[in-house]
This record gives structure tokens, sequence and C-alpha cells, in this order.
């Protein structure tokens, strides 16, 4: 199957008689094996017509410098605010990506014995914010939680760009008086 991604001709060599142009692979919503088909036709001449397989590849990537699974442990004090941030880039270039289409989180509050709790106030799943700097904000409202440990997984993905993962093990411990 041809898909057209979109071919810019960016110069004519009349004399030396060859034709430049640039395939713009960004345009592309999927990575995989396209074919690019070329026909050249002349007045008063035949048409010829070439082709080629282009492979878009998945760019790789790394938050924050993991470019595996980050794993975070933190111990907060009961209604302290705190924030995590998140840097997702493009490693070939190394390049901070500010236009994720997946962007978002899932938490669950965990037992006594380390699984999951189910129901009101024990699960949840929400976006991730962007600060200035374009990188990715999770506030969890840890001031308003409960005593306890919660399981958090973040998302980050963009088309045709690895998509990355970062887990936060958080427990939320009562103040000592």
């Amino acid at each position: 199957m041809a898909i057209r991604l979109g071919l810019y001709p960016s110069r004519s060599f009349e004399s030396i008689r060859y034709y430049t142009f640039t395939v713009n692979t960004s345009l592309s919503l999927n990575t995989g094996k396209y074919r690019i088909e070329i026909t050249a036709q002349l007045q008063n001449y035949s048409v010829k017509t070439t082709g080629f397989d282009l492979i878009i590849l998945t760019r790789p990537t790394s938050i924050d410098g993991y470019v595996k699974l980050e794993h975070i442990s933190k111990d907060l004090w009961i209604e302290q605010a705190y924030n995590f941030t998140f840097e997702y880039n493009d490693t070939l270039i190394n390049q901070r990506i500010t236009d994720s289409v997946i962007a978002e989180y899932y938490w669950y509050r965990l037992d006594d014995d380390g699984n999951p709790l189910s129901g009101m106030g024990n699960e949840g799943e929400a976006i991730l914010s962007k600060t200035v700097e374009s990188k990715y904000l999770l506030d969890f409202d840890t001031e308003l939680k409960e005593v306890g440990d919660y399981a958090i997984f973040i998302t980050l993905q963009k088309n045709n760009f690895e998509s990355r993962n970062a887990f936060i093990d958080l427990e939320i411990i009562k103040k000592i008086n």
C-alpha cells in the first residue's frame, strides 16, 4: 500500500537533471514501512515511475535520563505538599519532547500486604500538567491523602517515539509529635 507522506520539492537543477526532496516523517502517524513512488513526466516524453521503501523507526527516548522504567521511592509526612516532575526527551537530538499525546498517571492505595485497594479514594487516574519549562508535573495532592502506601504509574508517549514510564512507590507517614 502506498501512503503519501508529503513530498516537498526543495530544489531543481536543470543543468544536471536531478531533483531533491525532503520527506517529513513527522507527518506520518505511525512507524513502519511505507512505499514512496515518484513519477516524472515531461511533455512529449514518456512517463517514468520509480519508487523505494521508507522504513520509519520509533525514535528513542528517555524519562529523566532513564531509558528503562524510572523507579522512585518517596516518603512524605502527612499533609506535606510535594510535586513530582518528569522530563521526556528525544535521545537522538537530546531535546525535550513537549507535545506528548499521552501524559497521564494511574494510582492505587495499597493494603498492608502491598495489594491494590479499589473503590472511592483508593484508586484513580489523571492527566499530568506541563510546567513553564515544558516538563510534566504530577501533583498527587499528597497534602490531602491519607496515611498509607501508594503505587503511582506514569506514562509519557508521542506518536513515532518510544513510550516511557515511571513508577512511584509513595508512603505517606504520620508526623511524630
